[in-house]
């Protein structure tokens, strides 16, 4: 009876510890804390941003969510930020509904309404027609999301209700619009052959990558012919490992991954300087928006509106054009386009974001 009574005390006192511990580390570092340091605080507004203060820098915090995480992953195959990032099966992570509502857009529970569908189709259209008049080939891709490609992973089943991809396509199709392409058609193709999409990323690896901008160029050569295309041998596979991605960092995860890294042997895309300073000073300030590429073996010139899907496409699509320039907005800019001058332009769009073509 005593020994229970002990053993109860010890764990009274390890839970009061464990309560204690990061309020009291809290204190020490009040003084250094924005709370402290605000002068203009009212007080109404003062128990929130205690309260907000509190949760972002008591003591052992980063410490307490790592736990919190490994044992909710690897003991209950549960997310400790399930609107974040969601725990699959076989150590897959997918991105949750945070951001566009993933999960319920590759699902089939957020769709499309008849009136969205119309205003995106009408949208393409008119960016073909606009780019016909001017003499300009134009291509609109979807790239899916992982939960599409690998939803035999994910802890939830899809409905029987179209995705917004699938709405969007059927009706490309339904309007003879030959020039949108449905990505996962190459990806759905390939899958069974190798992994495409990175475990603990929300993004395709080197050979989704490849796969997709195959599907592009194989289309673009039925109206330009000398637009090179790259069979899989031509590239050397080399292994890369690594212990963080995006969904494993969000849920601050160290999980190993193992993914191939394509180079052709025999590369002639070369990257070169950026020159929008002057036409888009704003965004040009930023890191990924513009990037430029030659090749002297290929022809034509290529303008790409990307966003994070297309930055893996670079290198391979890089190859097949003498010029080729990559921007990461999903704004179909004719101001720019009038600037490059380009004989081709592709509008990329991930799956989870299609529905802002609406807007």
């Amino acid at each position: 009876m005593i020994e229970k009574r002990n053993i109860q005390l010890l764990f009274c006192f390890l839970v009061f510890l464990m309560l204690a511990i990061p309020s009291l580390g809290f204190i020490f570092k009040i003084k250094e804390s924005t709370l402290w340091k605000s002068k203009e605080l009212s007080f109404s507004a003062f128990p929130q941003e205690f309260d907000n203060c509190f949760k972002n820098e008591f003591t052992g915090r980063a410490e307490l969510f790592w736990l919190n995480s490994k044992l909710k992953s690897k003991l209950l195959q549960q997310s400790s930020k399930e609107l974040k990032a969601i725990v699959g099966e076989d150590g897959w992570l997918f991105l949750g509904n945070s951001d566009g509502d993933a999960l319920y857009e590759s699902l089939g529970y957020k769709n499309l309404n008849p009136t969205e569908i119309e205003k995106i189709v009408a949208k393409i259209k008119s960016y073909q027609d606009w780019c016909s008049r001017n003499e300009i080939e134009f291509y609109f891709a979807i790239a899916p999301s992982k939960h599409s490609i690998y939803s035999e992973y994910l802890p939830y089943r899809k409905s029987d209700r179209p995705t917004s991809r699938e709405q969007l396509i059927r009706a490309f199709r339904t309007n003879d619009m030959d020039y949108c392409l449905d990505l996962s058609d190459s990806i759905l193709k390939n899958k069974h052959k190798e992994r495409l999409y990175m475990k603990t990323d929300t993004h395709w690896n080197d050979a989704g990558a490849y796969h997709a901008s195959n599907q592009l160029l194989q289309t673009m050569q039925i109206k330009h012919p000398i637009i090179p295309r790259f069979i899989e041998e031509a590239f050397q596979k080399d292994s890369s490992t690594s212990f963080e991605q995006d969904l494993s960092r969000m849920l601050l995860l160290k999980q190993k991954e193992v993914n191939e890294e394509w180079t052709l042997a025999e590369s002639c895309g070369t990257k070169v300087e950026k020159q929008l300073g002057n036409i888009r000073p704003n965004r040009s300030k930023q890191g990924k928006y513009e990037k430029r590429y030659k090749c002297i073996d290929a022809d034509l010139k290529l303008l790409m509106f990307r966003d994070s899907f297309g930055s893996a496409m670079i290198p391979f699509l890089a190859e097949s054009f003498g010029s080729s320039v990559y921007i990461w907005h999903s704004l179909f800019d004719k101001d720019l386009i009038e600037h490059e001058k380009p004989d081709i332009v592709v509008l990329e769009v991930v799956e989870r974001y299609v529905d802002n073509l609406a807007k």
